[in-house]
């Protein structure tokens, strides 16, 4: 037993550090032989060299976007024949292959012209199995650096998985551009929304352009998809300065035109399916509206009320002032009258003082008379002031009431453009989203 684990040894120390005729081969053909590593190994100078060349792919370690650069591993199986490296079998203990370190036999130049990295030998040195012969086999490890442009305009989608995800955030900025519209502008943060939307996407196209190559021929589609939303967000911050503007509006700054009404208050609140309280949008309400405004064509800068209540004609000042002034002169008639009837008829005086005060009684009437007549001046000259007062009090509220319906009317108007504009981002940013993901 212990001579058969004696026989084992020694069988694993041949394998280990090879035998004598190993060694006896080695010598053989790198010293006797005189082999030179460098010269082509061919008989004929003329000759050539056949060399077989295999390369499996293992793992795609890294792909550099911005450089351009792909890092490969994988194996190489480069197999030639070397007429100095051949030899008897029977005459070396039968060896049929010998491995001989690849820095001692001659080996294919063999490199990556468009290798990214410093050292332009891709492959590790190993052992070369060599067969009795001549039949090299040289299966070194490699790892690839390579330049490798590709086409731009499909960035990110350079792999077969593609990622949509790249393309989300600026998707979810460009649908809070669009619901910007439906903010009111009494809120006072639709203009803020709007700009601070469009500063999130110079910081995403900033971010973007740290990982894209600094030149190319082509134009990503993402990028491409960045600068349209950009110049949407931009567009809206002009449309929100512009729809402001329009909601801030009254009679006395800006005078709504009769196109602005006609078309924008009325046709285009129409197209957008809008309604308004106490008018009729309709398109016969319309019709017959501006049917009717045309027999009033002096009138065209006065407003057009569409509420289906009337209302009633103003009376002016001079009116209300006669009418009260001829009630207070009425009354001032009656009160002559009764009095000069006092003075002319005996009887009513004796009726209604004693005979003894007759004389006291028509001084009396004399003095009250004057004085009722003083009295009356006094009152008609109050009721004057009242009157004027109440004129201007009239003539202010109703002056306001104008102002009020003038001020919705610019209002009703920055709410049909905010509509607007509402719908046609929409679309833009659905059909070039659209156009977008069909294109990668």
């Amino acid at each position: 037993m212990f001579h058969t684990i004696q026989q084992q040894l020694k069988i694993l120390l041949l394998i280990t550090f090879g035998g004598p005729d190993q060694l006896r081969l080695l010598k053989y053909l790198l010293v006797d032989n005189q082999y030179n590593r460098i010269a082509r190994p061919v008989q004929n100078d003329s000759d050539p060299l056949p060399v077989t060349i295999n390369l499996a792919l293992q793992n795609i370690i890294e792909y550099d976007e911005r450089n351009e650069a792909i890092v490969i591993s994988g194996w190489m199986t480069i197999m030639w024949n070397d007429y100095s490296l051949r030899w008897k079998p029977e005459e070396f203990g039968n060896i049929q292959t010998l491995r001989i370190p690849s820095k001692q036999i001659w080996t294919p130049d063999i490199l990556l012209y468009n290798s990214a990295d410093e050292n332009f030998d891709i492959t590790m040195k190993i052992n070369a199995v060599v067969q009795h012969n001549g039949d090299i086999q040289y299966v070194p490890p490699v790892l690839f650096k390579s330049i490798c442009p590709f086409n731009i305009a499909a960035f990110p989608f350079v792999n077969i998985k593609k990622r949509c995800h790249s393309y989300l955030p600026c998707f979810l900025i460009n649908c809070m551009t669009i619901f910007g519209f439906l903010l009111s502008p009494d809120s006072g943060e639709k203009l803020t929304l709007h700009i601070t939307t469009l500063l999130t996407v110079v910081m995403f196209s900033l971010l973007l352009a740290e990982i894209l190559p600094p030149s190319s021929n082509a134009i990503p589609i993402i990028t491409a998809y960045f600068i349209c939303v950009m110049i949407i967000s931009a567009v809206s911050v002009v449309a929100s300065i512009l729809i402001l503007s329009l909601h801030f509006r009254n009679s006395k700054n800006h005078t709504m035109s009769l196109w602005v009404r006609k078309y924008i208050c009325n046709y285009l609140a129409w197209l957008l399916l809008m309604k308004r309280p106490d008018y009729d949008l309709s398109w016969r309400g319309i019709r017959r509206q501006w049917a009717s405004s045309k027999q009033e064509s002096n009138n065209v800068n006065k407003s057009i009320d569409n509420r289906h209540s009337k209302i009633l004609p103003e009376p002016s000042l001079n009116n209300t002032f006669e009418l009260l002034s001829t009630n207070v002169i009425n009354v001032d008639k009656r009160s002559l009258e009764f009095l000069e009837r006092q003075r002319s008829d005996p009887l009513l005086e004796f009726s209604v003082l004693p005979t003894t005060e007759i004389h006291n009684s028509r001084h009396h009437q004399n003095t009250s008379n004057d004085l009722y007549t003083c009295d009356m001046e006094m009152t008609r000259s109050e009721l004057r002031v009242i009157i004027s007062q109440l004129a201007i009090l009239i003539n202010y509220f109703r002056q306001k009431e104008k102002d009020d319906d003038n001020s919705q009317d610019w209002q009703f108007v920055a709410m049909v453009i905010d509509r607007l504009c509402l719908v046609i981002f929409a679309a833009i940013m659905l059909l070039f989203t659209v156009f977008t993901f069909l294109k990668i």
